[in-house]
């Protein structure tokens, strides 16, 4: 075998073995080839396989070459340059496809199986895709593209790209990063706009797979039961050494220049809504490998905006006239990283009648450190009043400096005078986020493990991986960081640095004009076709679609099905507990309960309510419902008896304490939940919680439980700021071609008028949340 000949005289050889902490016993083991290829694998418990192929890319323009290569690698390798096989040979791999992304600096190619057989057979003939792919004339015709016998501009990437460069959260990305990484490869649209992608041919394609598809340039990334001398022989057996002959290239070489000064803009895109916008700041992060600096910058933000009792929920959303829809920070995750405070659903014409950022007016608080209170109210232990000002009469929130404004006074503030929660707020947003870390690595270890690997695949350093693989001891670290840590942190990255504002207006004019240009190139270019033309666009690309469907040969072999056996189960033990009546049995309770015992670190509650029996006129106020009843006030009764009068908690501290005790929780209709549609068992409403499985938080939950869904109150203050909220995610929601097209399909697919799925979508909401906001005025 010439191939495995080539090959074996370039080895895999071990580099390093690294410990998870938060796993103990897993290790990442990390090989080189000779060629340079690396491969790592981590052994993770489970059914599951997954392979990841990372390939570091860069682009110097919009034509979107990562992008359009991705899409080409599926379509056939040069030892198989059949359309199909790869996916007919991932289903017998128990696999249910292949897939790929491309990021603004990396492109990945991924493929999970059930058991470790099917990825040992599969990822060798992935990567052998990846390294020697076809790239045929007519497959850049069909798939990146072409004009049509009609004169129609076409091809598959080519209308992906048509379908989303116009839409808000297309261009807020692009503009946005190009105002924060100006002169660097991340100012450009790596899927490509669709003017630059008419220009493009399938030379272009070639020679930028030529330059970064080489093998020193990828990395294989494994997780599961699998055997690693299994892998690193199947892949052993490929041509993996390269040409020499052929001129290689390394992605983001080059330093990203620095931003030093503030910027605006204002950006107006199609909408045939046009009652809300969007407003983005963005800063300069730390560099990538600075690991640090980064997680403390992560728990920052958590405390920033995590929950409604956060400085930005208060501040801007969680008021009777809310300022925004939502508020939240994230991380670009970057050679230098990005920061951006992202405010969605700002008002265009709205300015508060009565802007208060204090408590909601319908709640006395008094002045009390303590959770649960006796008497008529308890505090938000806010005493920051309403630090911001009110916003005047007549002020145009998406007006330039208006909300950045506002937030670098908040953020000014929260610098000089330290965070109002008091100097332990910190050390308790350090611990949620620690819990948060294990629950999302216990939930999907292999994603969690991969995310924190890409980065030093991406941006190679001396040694792989790098101490971001120690994250959680990072995080354990910094719960005893004094208050100026922080304060400090936040005023060198957000208060003292360079900032750029953002500004997103609708425009329905825009979304007209765009049809009425569309329409006149198109008549343009049949006319400057001609019928000749035309006829010679159709038998082109007859010719192309005739060549790409070519069958497979008879002489092709395909794997064999792993056997069911060789996939490993996780042990699950299921108990249902008895119930009856109080007093009547061991068990005094009136519903059944049911125990799912698991290897974990967390207690999963799940209550299910049955509401088929729900009146139709009730059903409508199920999005408002389920919205309003986590983040709400209560009030119950002292546990010292009657005599005592009702313990009531604000909004704000119940949001506080069940930050505390849990590390997540939602209540929603149905299975497979979005705000506005389910999936499946419409007629089932459901509360969720997640929390440590410590001795004491059982029943803590549990209590938690019992206030939110016995003793909740809904004061018309929150109603009224739920609804403008909820108003505000409708107009998204109407904004998003796939978001309509799934209400359309839970609406078609309702049996009728009346069922749950029709009440909650949005068409039906925007209706009803309209006529209840007049209503509440």
């Amino acid at each position: 075998d010439t191939k495995h000949e080539t090959s074996s005289l370039m080895p895999f050889q071990p580099v390093q073995s690294r410990e998870f902490q938060p796993l103990p016993g897993t290790h990442v083991e990390s090989f080189v080839h000779g060629s340079g290829l690396q491969v790592h694998v981590c052994r993770v418990a489970g059914p599951l396989c997954h392979a990841y192929i990372v390939v570091p890319t860069e682009t110097d323009d919009h034509m979107g070459l990562p992008h359009t290569l991705e899409h080409l690698i599926f379509l056939g390798s040069k030892s198989i340059p059949y359309r199909g096989y790869l996916d007919q040979v991932a289903a017998r791999c128990l696999a249910p496809g292949t897939n790929a992304y491309t990021a603004e600096d990396h492109t990945c190619y991924y493929i999970s199986t059930a058991g470790p057989e099917g990825i040992t057979r599969i990822c060798p003939l992935l990567l052998d895709y990846v390294l020697h792919p076809q790239l045929t004339d007519a497959n850049f015709v069909t798939e990146i593209y072409h004009v049509d016998g009609e004169g129609r501009e076409q091809g598959v990437v080519y209308c992906e790209m048509l379908g989303r460069e116009n839409t808000p959260g297309d261009i807020q990305d692009a503009h946005m990063n190009k105002m924060l990484f100006a002169g660097s490869g991340y100012e450009y649209c790596v899927g490509g706009l669709t003017p630059d992608i008419a220009r493009l041919n399938n030379n272009l394609i070639k020679e930028y797979h030529a330059r970064y598809y080489h093998p020193g340039n990828i990395s294989v990334v494994i997780f599961g039961e699998v055997d690693t001398s299994a892998i690193l022989a199947g892949l052993d057996g490929l041509d993996i050494a390269g040409s020499p002959d052929v001129p290689r290239g390394v992605a983001w070489q080059a330093p990203i220049p620095a931003l030093t000064e503030n910027a605006t803009k204002t950006v107006r895109f199609p909408s045939e809504d046009v009652t809300s916008g969007m407003v983005s700041l963005g800063w300069r992060g730390p560099p990538l490998d600075d690991v640090h600096e980064n997680v403390a910058l992560e728990i920052l933000f958590r405390y920033l905006h995590d929950s409604a009792a956060s400085p930005f929920q208060q501040h801007f959303v969680e008021l009777e006239t809310p300022l925004a829809s939502s508020a939240s920070f994230y991380t670009k995750s970057f050679k230098t990283t990005g920061i951006v405070l992202e405010f969605s659903g700002v008002p265009v014409h709205g300015a508060r009648q009565d802007t208060s950022d204090a408590e909601d007016s319908d709640e006395d608080d008094e002045d009390d450190d303590d959770d649960d209170s006796t008497g008529s109210s308890e505090s938000d232990g806010d005493s920051e009043g309403n630090v911001l000002g009110d916003v005047g009469e007549g002020v145009d929130l998406l007006g330039q400096g208006v909300m950045s404004g506002r937030v670098m006074k908040l953020l000014r503030r929260l610098r000089d005078h330290g965070f109002p929660e008091g100097p332990d707020i910190m050390t308790k947003t350090v611990q949620r986020h620690k819990v948060k870390f294990l629950e999302e690595i216990e939930d999907d270890p292999s994603e969690a493990i991969a995310g924190l690997l890409f980065s030093d695949l991406v941006f190679p350093g001396p040694h792989l991986p790098t101490d971001r693989l120690d994250t959680l001891k990072l995080i354990e670290d910094m719960e005893n960081k004094p208050p100026s840590y922080w304060t400090d942190l936040l005023g060198r990255w957000l208060v003292d640095a360079p900032m750029v504002e953002l500004i997103m207006i609708p425009d329905k004019e825009l979304a007209t004009n765009m049809s009425t240009d569309a329409q006149a190139k198109l008549t343009q270019r049949v006319s400057s076709m001609g019928p000749e033309g035309l006829g010679t666009a159709r038998d082109h690309l007859q010719r192309c679609v005739t060549e790409n469907k070519k069958p497979l040969p008879d002489t092709i072999v395909f794997p064999t099905v792993p056997s069911a056996s060789s996939i490993p189960v996780l042990k699950a033990n299921q108990v249902q507990l008895p119930h009856s009546a109080p007093g009547n049995g061991p068990v005094p309770a009136l519903f059944p309960v049911q125990e799912l015992e698991l290897s974990t670190q967390f207690y999963h509650f799940k209550l299910t309510f049955d509401f088929r029996s729900l009146p139709v006129e009730l059903r409508p106020y199920l999005v408002l419902f389920q919205e309003l009843l986590l983040e709400t006030a209560v009030e119950y009764p002292d546990p010292r008896g009657a005599k005592h009068p009702n313990i009531t908690m604000s909004h704000k501290k119940v949001a506080q304490a069940l930050s505390e005790e849990v590390v997540s929780i939602e209540a929603g209709v149905g299975f497979g939940n979005r705000t506005f549609s389910c999936s499946s068992l419409s007629e089932i409403f459901y509360v969720y919680a997640v929390s440590e499985a410590t001795p004491t938080r059982l029943n803590q939950v549990l209590g938690w439980l019992i206030k939110i869904i016995f003793y909740s109150t809904f004061p018309k203050s929150r109603i009224s700021a739920m609804v403008s909220n909820l108003l505000s995610d409708v107009v998204d929601e109407l904004r998003d071609g796939g978001s309509v097209a799934g209400s359309l399909l839970g609406v078609a697919l309702a049996p009728s008028s009346t069922a749950i799925p029709n009440c909650i979508s949005t068409f039906k909401q925007k209706r009803f949340l309209t006529q209840l906001k007049e209503g509440l005025k």
